[in-house]
């Protein structure tokens, strides 16, 4: 059997999510401490701006 790491399976249900139209983003650029923050906290799970433009 062979052994899968964390970074494995994340990798493959990222390139899952984009094949259906989602867009990633890491915590570097939008987490509370990122280069362009959209929460104050990871506290804060909805993005609400994002969730705001979406349902637009």
């Amino acid at each position: 059997m062979a052994f899968l790491s964390e970074s494995d399976v994340e990798a493959g249900l990222l390139d899952q999510l984009r094949g259906l139209g989602y867009s990633i983003a890491h915590d570097d650029d939008i987490g509370p401490d990122g280069k362009h923050p959209e929460r104050e906290s990871h506290q804060e799970v909805l993005l609400l701006l994002r969730l705001r433009a979406a349902v637009e």
